[in-house]
């Protein structure tokens, strides 16, 4: 009888043990599928959206810096929502204001005023939205998280620099050029103009006139070609933006002064931004030199910012861009890693 009852206990005994273990196997086997759960609600709570406001998408680049932050969010799982004021300061200020309503994380701005545009930052401030500035710095630089920008006093400075090499290498004596310049109301415009003033005087040079373009083609062209008719002996011009390459061109070949590099009565140009036509035109053998202010290291740097602001990461108040002039001696080295490479389709396209 003892025997028999040693034995149901041990039965009994196994049996709970079997249960327990069983369970417990059944709690472990639940347990990804609760974790599962918890990560796809904490990645539908970190879930960002940015505001993008942007002056223009009328110029390759910025079309460039889209690009990039569209692949940029791809990669993040971050929502873009875009607002385009077209050149218009008062709009983007509604936009901006439009961005603060819907709640969006974080603002990246392409200035259209550098003035009016801290009266948007404040109303960010104000609702603890940051804000970055991107590639146009502000007036007030304080009133942003943070401005990624160029140098524009020294991206001049080195399109100076580069004008006086190619004058060597042409022969010439002493450079005589016409300075073609911004929209003051841009504050990339003014140092751009700035700088190369500065430069240009320290290197000798004569300023034969300097001319207004307000970043507009048609006005670029019609006070160039008057420029000229003026200063026939010019052998230089300063653009401080490739989208005003195409008018001076036209102008130059106009005045039977379009030439390549190497040959008589050859006009120096020298340009800014680096963009597709700049390219293609040192590779032509007409533009002597183009200061790159990479699109895509702009865009990139102002995404970065937006998202260490949000993680409570120290970001510099002001994030400078390098300028890298290209010329026919190094623009193969770079590949398609500068915007203006990887964009050269488009010239395909038109």
């Amino acid at each position: 009888m003892k025997k028999s009852l040693r034995w149901l206990v041990v039965l009994v005994l196994s049996v709970s043990m079997v249960a327990m273990f069983s369970f417990g196997g059944c709690k472990k086997e639940a347990a990804p599928a609760e974790e599962e759960v918890a990560e796809e609600e904490a990645v539908e709570e970190e879930q960002k959206t940015f505001g993008i406001a942007l002056s223009t998408l009328q110029i390759t680049f910025f079309q460039a810096e889209k690009k990039k932050l569209d692949e940029l969010a791809a990669e993040k799982g971050i929502d873009l929502v875009y607002a385009v004021c077209e050149l218009d300061a008062n709009k983007q200020l509604t936009q901006i204001e439009d961005f603060i309503s819907k709640g969006v994380d974080a603002v990246i701005v392409l200035c259209q005023d550098s003035k009016s545009i801290s009266n948007a930052a404040l109303k960010c401030r104000e609702a603890g939205i940051p804000i970055i500035a991107m590639g146009k710095p502000p007036e007030n630089i304080e009133d942003f998280d943070a401005t990624v920008r160029i140098d524009g006093v020294e991206t001049a400075r080195v399109a100076a620099d580069a004008m006086n090499e190619a004058a060597k290498k042409q022969g010439y004596d002493k450079v005589k050029v016409i300075e073609c310049i911004g929209d003051l109301n841009d504050q990339n415009a003014i140092m751009r103009t700035e700088g190369f003033v500065e430069r240009a005087g320290e290197l000798e040079f004569e300023i034969a006139a300097s001319i207004p373009t307000e970043w507009n083609a048609e006005l670029c062209y019609e006070n160039l070609n008057t420029a000229v008719q003026s200063n026939p002996d010019i052998n230089a011009v300063y653009a401080p933006s490739d989208y005003l390459l195409s008018p001076v061109m036209q102008v130059l070949e106009q005045h039977e002064k379009l030439h390549k590099r190497g040959e008589d009565g050859h006009v120096i140009v020298v340009t800014v931004d680096g963009d597709p036509r700049g390219v293609q035109s040192i590779k032509e053998g007409y533009l002597d030199a183009d200061v790159n202010t990479d699109a895509f290291t702009i865009a990139k740097l102002s995404f970065e910012a937006a998202l260490d602001v949000l993680d409570g990461k120290p970001v510099d108040k002001e994030i400078w861009v390098p300028n890298v002039p290209l010329t026919i001696d190094n623009i193969d080295d770079f590949g398609d890693e500068i915007w203006g490479v990887a964009y050269s389709y488009i010239l395909e396209e038109e």
